[in-house]
């Protein structure tokens, strides 16, 4: 017999209607050994099939595919000329030029021999390999560093189109040099360059050029590379991708870790406050210009919850809606998740995930105690945590509607529908581009599809059939996690089934749980 040519799935949300389940889960998504001592992951433009791992001491930067949770054998690239010692050197930071998909170019942040100073290099893609490229690369800014550690090692693209870098304040404790409020230091800031041009032609080593804005630029006494300044050692930084705002952890001295936040649109320039300030806890240090007005932590905790904060990302994906606009951050040491969302007058309200029975996030704290030491985001905005242990889990919801409905999603960008893949209807026949993927037919070919309405209490759906075809079956099945499915008899009512008909309502009232789906298939034979 000639197999089936025709499949259209309907799901339907029935027993308790579109409500959803604000419950999380860090899923490993990686195989045990698959990456050493990763501290980064992060997305190319375009690119919603890999992610791309920073491994600090191997100077590799590893491939993730996010469909067959493999890596790639051959590394993306391998960075030389590294030095890796005392725990925090090595290679620290990657980041992809906004028009990578053009240009090509990447750029990572690496410490080097003899002495650890700080590099920052622009590599180029392949034009044969998109997962590929040579060692070869391009000194941008390259400066001295005191010890070993506190290196900072983010680095970033903002939506003005510059490099952000996050350096830290040069190491040992309490910043011995006063560097993160020296002005005259690359040391303890971020600091903000324009790649795309050179204002240093004559220096082979200075290939940027200085962004108009920068406080300090232009005759004003400081370097002019610095955007802001008094930052102890910025463990992962981010911009907010839907407003442009900007996120960084700060690890702490004693006694304070903190997130700190400078809303988009906002002047050059802020001060952070370290050394003069541990979060908002004055240490007694000398350093600070009188009448400094310094910038207070949105998010400040103490020893008690952990010991080294990691900064995250605002969450902007498909999967979660409940959790969209919150800000994910972590600590390293505890292995405890917070999530931040804004509150009145300019406040956030800080939210414990994962710390134990009947937190909104699994697994608990010790899974990730001692190892997170950094989140990553995709192209769709999906937000992963990495352990240093190896790891890479993704955060996504347990509710399976949520998780279905992001996955469709990915596959509406794979597919290269980009304009609008969730609300898309762009063949004008009622259903959208997320329906148009869960039927199996084409968003840009007019298919009659479903009614669906609550009549009497009840979530009802109606079909129009072809009263010409006599080569059609309908069948209606149940399931309660959209991965077993059952006859529907008993579950559903059969209110009409006629030559040009099928109605067909849920057997329990709406809004009642545990949730059902129904499927509706409909199936041609030759």
């Amino acid at each position: 017999m000639t197999p089936w040519r025709g499949l259209i799935l309907v799901f339907i949300c029935c027993s308790s209607g579109w409500a959803q389940s604000t419950s999380m889960v860090a899923q490993l998504i990686s195989t045990p050994g698959s990456f050493n001592q990763p501290v980064y992951a992060t997305y190319a433009p375009g690119d919603f099939q890999n992610l791309f791992v920073v491994e600090q001491t191997t100077s590799m930067v590893r491939v993730f595919n996010l469909t067959t949770k493999a890596v790639q054998s051959a590394p993306f690239v391998v960075a030389t000329n590294i030095i890796s010692s005392g725990g925090e050197q090595g290679l620290l930071g990657l980041a992809f030029h906004p028009n990578y998909q053009s240009n090509g170019h990447f750029y990572l942040f690496a410490t080097e021999p003899p002495d650890g100073r700080i590099s920052i290099r622009r590599y180029t893609r392949s034009s044969t390999n998109a997962l590929f490229a040579s060692s070869a690369h391009t000194p941008v800014l390259t400066f001295a560093h005191d010890y070993s550690n506190h290196n900072g090692g983010w680095l970033g693209f903002g939506p003005d189109g510059f490099l952000y870098i996050a350096s830290g304040d040069g190491g040992s404790g309490n910043d011995p040099n006063n560097r993160a409020q020296d002005v005259e230091s690359y040391m303890g800031k971020i600091l903000r360059i324009d790649v795309d041009r050179d204002d240093y032609p004559t220096d082979p080593n200075r290939n940027y050029g200085i962004p108009s804005g920068n406080p300090y630029a232009g005759g004003v006494s400081g370097l002019d590379e610095i955007w802001a300044t008094g930052l102890r050692n910025p463990w992962r930084c981010s911009f907010d991708r839907a407003t442009g705002d900007f996120w960084i952890g700060d690890v702490g001295q004693n006694s304070r870790e903190e997130i700190n936040f400078w809303p988009a649109g906002s002047p050059a320039g802020p001060n952070f406050g370290w050394r003069v300030y541990e979060g908002t806890r004055r240490t007694g240090l000398s350093g600070g210009s009188a009448g400094t007005n310094y910038v207070t932590p949105v998010f400040e905790y103490d020893r008690n919850s952990g010991y080294s904060v990691t900064g995250g990302y605002v969450y902007r994906g498909n999967g979660m809606p409940f959790l969209k606009g919150a800000y994910l951050c972590g600590d390293f040491g505890s292995g405890v998740l917070w999530s931040l969302r804004p509150s009145a007058g300019g406040q956030f309200i800080s939210t414990r995930l994962n710390n134990g029975s009947g937190a909104p996030m699994t697994p608990d704290q010790n899974t990730f105690s001692g190892r997170l030491v950094s989140f990553g985001e995709d192209a769709a905005g999906e937000i992963y945590v990495v352990s240093y242990a190896g790891l890479i889990y993704r955060v996504e919801p347990t509710d399976p509607f949520l998780k279905w409905r992001r996955d469709q999603l990915t596959a509406a960008h794979l597919a290269g529908d980009t304009a609008d893949p969730y609300l898309g209807d762009p063949d004008k026949d009622g259903l959208s581009n997320l329906m148009e993927y869960a039927l199996g037919s084409s968003p840009s070919t007019s298919n009659a599809g479903p009614t669906v309405l609550v009549e009497s209490n009840y979530l009802t759906m109606m079909l129009t059939k072809n009263s010409q075809a006599t080569n059609v079956i309908h069948t209606v099945q149940v399931s309660t996690n959209m991965v077993n499915w059952t006859s529907g008899v008993g579950s559903t009512v059969i209110l009409q089934n006629t030559s040009t008909n099928l109605k067909v309502r849920d057997a329990a009232p709406h809004g009642t749980f545990p949730r059902r789906f129904i499927r509706l298939m409909v199936q041609t034979t030759p």
